[in-house]
């Protein structure tokens, strides 16, 4: 299908075609929403905002902006035409912001669950799926107990994400407060936290922090994936990984996670332990190939879902 069509132009040529569209943000959004229909079998035409004609910008409000034309919303409620176009946004912490920025009655907008595509990456399954993936052991032989292990290592760092997501949020409510973080701000320094910077800019803000947290229910356990920036999060998270595997294969046996094959034998081979990554890994970006690869987890069922009924009679 070719670019620079408007959102009309684009449902009319899925129409005509019988061939849906979706429009995503970007085009690392474009690659993974491509693959997700493959996952469903769904032949789909995925179409970054950009290439979108009289689009001013690249990025989920200028999804909402065109999808809210009301030209547009009376062609897509007629004869059941909603089914053949779909535009993808952000959860971008919706929920807990006030009611003027909620987002209703949009036909055709499918708002993630999450804060964004990036947050359903972090999971027990994609960090199983990840590290057989990076290292020598067998995603088999990780089980709880190593799952547990990571997860626990990145408690404090999530806990500190939550407070600083808070935080973001509380000018959406007050748009004269001056917020000690923001979304805009560097996934890197909350989680150096260099000589408890981080920690001390929001300790002046602890008690609203936690008032806000109260105020609208948040759990740590079940939201987190929902308030913390998803660019954050799946940064921070795989940051700790790699962090976490440069002290596994120095001896995993000393560790509390599931032990090699060498590190169990009589004869200790440090330098062999399975645990040990193939190659270098600093960062994220590094792992993204890998992660790119975890699409068939039940993370991801919400997505295929909705992109399997699209074109449906």
């Amino acid at each position: 299908m070719l670019a620079r069509y408007s959102v009309i132009e684009l449902l009319r040529q899925a129409i005509k075609e019988e061939v849906p569209v979706v429009i995503v943000e970007g085009k690392n959004d474009v690659r993974i929403y491509e693959q997700l229909a493959e996952h469903v079998k769904k032949e789909v035409c995925v179409q970054p905002i950009g290439l979108v004609k009289w689009s001013a910008q690249s990025n989920c409000a200028e999804i909402i902006r065109l999808f809210k034309q009301e030209r547009f919303q009376l062609a897509i409620k007629k004869n059941d035409n909603a089914k053949w176009i779909m535009g993808v946004i952000d959860g971008d912490a919706y929920q807990y912001k006030p009611p003027k920025f909620q987002i209703h009655g949009i036909v055709g907008l499918f708002k993630l669950s999450l804060y964004s595509f990036e947050s359903y990456f972090v999971s027990s399954d994609n960090l199983k799926d990840l590290i057989s993936r990076i290292t020598n052991i067998n995603k088999k032989q990780i089980t709880n107990i190593s799952v547990n292990y990571f997860l626990d290592k990145f408690q404090t760092i999530k806990n500190r994400l939550i407070k600083a997501s808070v935080e973001s949020l509380r000018i959406f409510w007050n748009d004269s407060y001056n917020p000690k973080y923001t979304y805009g701000k560097s996934w890197d320094a909350i989680y150096k936290n260099d000589n408890g910077y981080i920690d001390n800019l929001l300790s002046s803000e602890e008690v609203e922090i936690n008032k806000f947290i109260q105020d609208n229910s948040i759990d740590g356990e079940r939201d987190y994936k929902k308030i913390i920036n998803g660019k954050w999060l799946i940064n921070s998270f795989y940051k700790c990984v790699l962090d976490i595997l440069t002290i596994l294969d120095k001896d995993c046996q000393k560790i509390s996670v599931d032990r090699c094959m060498y590190c169990m034998s009589k004869k200790i081979e440090l330098d062999k332990c399975q645990w040990k990554p193939r190659a270098k890994y600093s960062n994220y970006e590094q792992l993204r190939p890998f992660l790119d690869l975890c699409l068939d987890n039940p993370e991801f069922d919400e997505i295929k879902n909705v992109i399997n009924v699209l074109g449906n009679p």
